[in-house]
Formats: C-alpha cells, structure tokens, sequence
C-alpha cells in the first residue's frame, strides 16, 4: 500500500497516515509513504519505505517508481484533494491496466470545497474527485458523504463509510473527583474548530460562578489572534492557556493528565482510547455539542448533524462537574468503549476490501488529463511565481 500526502505536520490526517503505515508494517506487508518532509515522518517504522519529497513534483516519479517494484497488485491511498491530484499523477506515470487501484479519503464535511476555496479551485476538486472515480472514493461518515452529495451532482449513498482509525492503548486516565476541573483541547486553530474561540467566554461564566477551572490549548493556526482577544476580553488569562502544538509522541502522557477533553477528530478519540472523557464539539460552532463522544453516530466526531446541537459545551462540562466519582469512571468507561471499534485493524481491512472490490475506474486519459490540469493550475512555473510576488507583497500581521 502506498500512501501519499504532503508535509507530515501535527495534524489528524498526518497522524493517521503514521499509524495506517505502522500497522502494516508490524504486520509484515509492504508499504510506502510518499510525503513532504515534517515532525511526524521520525515516527514512521523503520520498515515503511519512506519516498520524502521536496517538490510535490517529485511525487508521480517516486510514486510510480515504487508501486513498479511491487510484484503484485498495490492499493494508492490519497487523503484530500490535493494529494487526490497527486494520486493521479502517479497513475498516469504507471504503464496502462497496471494493477493498482487509487482510493481516495473524503474527511471534512466541505474537504472538496472548504471555506474561502476559490470557485476555480472547487471546480477543478470536482474534477479530481471524478477522474478518481467516485466509487472509489470513500467518507469519513455519512454527513461526510452528505455535505459531498450536491457537489458532486451523482448519487454517493451507497459510497463506503471508512472513519478514522486510531491505535488501542491501556487507559492512563485518573479520576481525580475534584470540582477543580482541568479541560484540553488538541488540533489546528481553523475556522471550523470554533468551539477554541468560545472556550474563553465558557471559562469565565463557570470563573463567575465561583466554579474553578483551566482550560489548556495546543495547536497553531489562524485562529490564534481570534483566541488570544477572547482570553484578553473575558480576563481569563490565567485559566486559558494557548500552549502550541503538542508533539504528537507526547499526546498521551499529556492529555491524560487532565480530567476532561473538549475536541474532534482524532484527538478526541485519541483522548478517549487513554480513557479520558470526551466532550464532543460541532463543526464551526462556538459552544454546540451533541454530547459526549458515546452519544455521537459512529464516525462523526464534529460533524454538524441534520439536527441542531441538543446541548452546550458549558452545560456538560458543568454535567462533569456535578458527577459523582462512580458517575464520572462510568463516562469515562463510555467514552472509551465509544472508541474501541475505531482500532487501526479494522480501517486497514476495510481499505484493503475497498480496494479489491473498487469498481468504477475511470479512463486512462481522464486521469492523465486532470493531473496535467491541476498540475498548471497549483504548479507550473507562472504560478508558482505569481504566489511568491504575492507573498513578497503582503504585508506580516501581528498576531493577536
């Protein structure tokens, strides 16, 4: 299995990409990560064979290269759009009929068309999304699925359901009892992981109720100065931290120090593997939850459902609070039950028997024809170009 991804930064996708590779080669079968360079790539077992890239147009070369040294048929694995695009590349390099079979993860409800996306760009996605061939596409979980379903304009609900994965651990997590409550929040500051902008305004209405809390942050992005204004404006400095990004080899024995987690994705179930609670968040929303992550559909870990958050943040943390120790082990025991069908096992299999039963391959030259499209448009030289004019002349914002 060759899987193909930019840089490996801190990141959820990032993580799963080290942890899909891990398991396969601790469990003897050939495998490649074709990436940009990043903290995450040390982690990587010895026997994954690594294509490091510095130029994503390094990547159809790399590729191809090692999915011909393979002497049987080879699952591509792409993760997002762009590397969907990189995908193609790659298969446009391999001779006609070779066997390998491009799959392609959707994992945001807007993945192929994010907010702030150029009309071009969405247009292009689409098309990438096409040559790959939608029945080999697969979604994180059905409102996944269903956020894609208009854009794409065919019918996807029968298209396969394939969540994150994460790796089994024992539970280190410590059921301290006090009211004095402790709360991380691990992830990129984007704009859809709005519930870090609201953790100021929650932390001072509990601080006003005489009720004690810290709330600690890792991550970086351009939620930053957003974040730091709302610690400012409420007074919380010294209840809500922004501490970076957390090494990902140092998650567990940080995370499980605390007694609650507020997060998605696969922080959250990260979290919950170590037995620490999980308060789930909703997709762009400040305070929005549906519960606990035991109360989420399978799959959905943040995802806005076809109904509103039934509950805040602030009232289940509040709920946590007011729990009795037994009550509290019992959400904690919940939470992590909720995570264990997400063990790596599982996902590994289901990639591999959506591969073998993929049909709907597109034509050679549809393929080939997108790569070279979506190449001039992200890297030709007039673009690339364009960006470092455009770069040289944009003025650097303070943060905050």
């Amino acid at each position: 299995m060759l899987l193909v991804f930019g840089p490996l930064v801190n990141g959820g996708i990032q993580t799963l990409i080290v942890r899909i590779a891990n398991h396969l080669a601790n469990i003897g079968q050939p495998v490649g990560v074709c990436c940009g360079d990043g903290p995450l790539v040390e982690l990587l077992d010895r026997r994954v064979d690594l294509l490091l890239w510095t130029d994503a147009r390094q990547v159809p070369a790399l590729g191809a290269s090692w999915l011909r040294q393979q002497t049987d048929g080879s699952v591509l694995v792409s993760f997002d759009p762009i590397s969907a695009a990189l995908g193609l590349a790659i298969e446009a390099r391999l001779p006609r009929h070779w066997p390998a079979t491009h799959i392609s993860g959707v994992y945001h409800q807007r993945a192929f068309f994010m907010t702030g996306e150029r009309a071009d760009r969405i247009i292009l996605n689409r098309l990438v999304a096409r040559a790959v061939g939608l029945p080999r596409l697969f979604f994180q979980n059905a409102e996944t699925r269903r956020g894609h379903r208009r854009l794409f304009g065919a019918a996807i609900e029968d298209s396969v359901i394939i969540p994150l994965g994460v790796t089994e651990r024992d539970p280190r997590w410590v059921n301290r009892g006090s009211v004095d409550l402790t709360i991380v929040s691990v992830g990129r500051l984007v704009d859809f992981k709005a519930y870090n902008v609201g953790a100021p305004a929650i932390v001072r209405a509990a601080l006003d109720a005489g009720r004690p809390i810290r709330w600690d942050i890792y991550g970086t992005g351009p939620l930053t100065g957003a974040i730091q204004r709302e610690i400012q404006r409420h007074s919380v400095q010294s209840h809500v931290r922004l501490l970076g990004d957390l090494p990902y080899a140092a998650f567990d024995s940080t995370v499980g120090q605390y007694d609650l987690f507020v997060g998605c994705g696969t922080a959250a179930l990260e979290a919950a593997m170590l037995g620490v609670p999980v308060i789930g968040v909703t997709d762009s929303s400040l305070e929005g939850s549906y519960g606990f992550l035991d109360e989420l559909p399978f799959g959905n870990t943040g995802e806005l459902q076809e109904h509103p958050p039934p509950y805040t943040i602030g009232a289940l943390i509040e709920h946590f609070r007011n729990a009795s120790l037994a009550e509290r082990q019992a959400i904690s025991h919940r939470t992590r039950a909720a995570a264990l069908p997400y063990e790596m096992g599982e996902i590994v299999n289901s990639l591999e028997r959506l591969a073998n039963a993929a049909g709907g391959a597109s034509p050679y030259w549809r393929k080939r024809l997108v790569a070279q499209l979506y190449r001039a448009a992200t890297l030709s030289w007039p673009v690339r170009f364009a960006r470092k004019v455009r770069a040289s002349l944009t003025p650097s914002l303070p943060v905050g």
